[in-house]
């Protein structure tokens, strides 16, 4: 017969701890190569994360276009943050840092959840509007993520589109006053 210890290392039982070793290394392999996250995505230019507008406004003063600013920045952008941070009537100015949600694409249909948080800067002029949209950031569960370049192509029609809303805003009937 031979000794004990000696037939346990020839017999079948030997080679199952050897297969069993190969198939955890597959599996951690096959593993590690599907929770690889997507490539890396190249962050937006510098440039793109200022976006700044001329709208012509014709029949309103410094002074309308103002008060419809302020009212306009106060009211399109739901936040919880104080919107408006700073306005001058004598500059025409409203400043107000503010939100909306965003949702990144990942793979699987998983999207990820941010705040887009920027600064808005309204400037009026006799029958102009000059709207900046700066500082920009996204804000998710985990603290600031990078803005890549295929989120700035997905925020700047918003952005386009809220500047286009405020200068439609005056192209509305006037307010009646009597009520």
């Amino acid at each position: 017969m031979g000794r004990p210890g000696r037939a346990l290392r020839e017999g079948p039982s030997r080679r199952i701890p050897g297969r069993m070793l190969l198939l955890v290394i597959l599996l951690a392999v096959g593993a590690s190569a599907g929770c690889q996250s997507t490539p890396e995505q190249e962050p937006a230019r510098q440039e793109d994360l200022f976006v700044r507008e001329v709208s012509e406004v014709p029949g309103f003063s410094k002074e309308e276009l103002f008060e419809g600013a302020k009212m306009w920045v106060a009211s399109r952008f739901s936040s919880d943050l104080d919107v408006i941070q700073y306005a001058n009537r004598d500059l025409g100015t409203v400043v107000g840092r503010t939100s909306f949600p965003y949702a990144r694409p990942r793979k699987w249909g998983q999207t990820e959840r941010f705040d887009f948080r920027f600064t808005v800067t309204v400037e009026t002029k006799d029958e102009r509007i000059r709207t900046t949209f700066s500082e920009m950031a996204l804000v998710g569960f985990h603290g600031y993520d990078v803005i890549t370049k295929e989120d700035m192509e997905a925020l700047q029609p918003r952005l386009t589109e809220a500047i286009e809303d405020l200068a439609s805003s005056f192209q509305r009937a006037p307010r009646q006053d009597d009520w």
